[in-house]
């Protein structure tokens, strides 16, 4: 049961950066300059982080980006049909009962879309490079959560650190 609940504020984690990109592409039709900036220092820190050389990043990326798409597509395709949900106690049993059946079905496709991913990878990087890829995506968002913390504290006249 701890499995299942980590594998699912895992992705909850990972929805998170897309959702906000998805905001910012929603609102002016392209990414912002902010948005630009972000994905600028992601590449930077997980080719430094990962330590890809060039021929890797080369074959890397491409496919990289190809799995960022489709996960922020699977993200994107819940939040549009439930996005406006305020209350769960609101819906009705059966809008309930879709609500959860479609939660399960987006992790169930982003793990899906995960082993393919890492199955992609196994065949260009090391196994090493792989976990070091895993370990720094995860720092990175934790980065970019400590700023937006510490942004949103200054905002309110508060330090969040």
């Amino acid at each position: 049961m701890l499995k299942i609940f980590v594998l699912f504020a895992f992705i909850g984690l990972l929805s998170i950066p897309s959702y906000a990109l998805s905001l910012d592409v929603q609102a002016t039709g392209q990414p912002s300059a902010r948005i630009d900036a972000i994905e600028t220092r992601r590449i930077a820190f997980l080719t430094e982080r990962i330590g890809l050389t060039p021929e890797e990043a080369m074959v890397f990326w491409p496919i990289y980006n190809q799995n960022r798409q489709k996960r922020e597509e699977i993200s994107n395709s819940f939040r549009t049909r439930w996005g406006q949900v305020k209350k769960v106690s609101d819906l009705s049993p059966e809008d309930a009962a879709l609500l959860a059946e479609d939660q399960v079905r987006r992790v169930e496709q982003l793990t899906t879309l995960k082993r393919r991913f890492h199955e992609d990878l196994k065949r260009i990087i090391s196994p090493m490079k792989i976990a070091l890829l895993y370990e720094a995506e995860r720092d990175f968002n934790r980065i970019l959560f400590q700023e937006a913390r510490r942004n949103d504290g200054e905002r309110d006249g508060r330090d969040r650190r």
